[in-house]
């Protein structure tokens, strides 16, 4: 079976390592290149999946 995205603890080793700046700048890039117009924004690593959305989550 082939898996679709790496392990959490890969991606979160790889952050831990990477300099700030550095992450700033590709979330930058990556919310330009998708056009995303937000105020606020809030990763998750927990590794929880769910597919229900609150509604305060949802408030852009």
């Amino acid at each position: 079976m082939h898996k679709k995205a790496p392990h959490y603890s890969t991606l979160q080793k790889f952050y831990k390592r990477m300099p700030t700046i550095m992450f700033e700048k590709i979330t930058k890039q990556l919310i330009e290149n998708l056009n995303i117009k937000l105020q606020i924004m809030a990763l998750d690593g927990s590794g929880f999946i769910s597919d229900y959305a609150d509604k305060y989550y949802l408030k852009i």
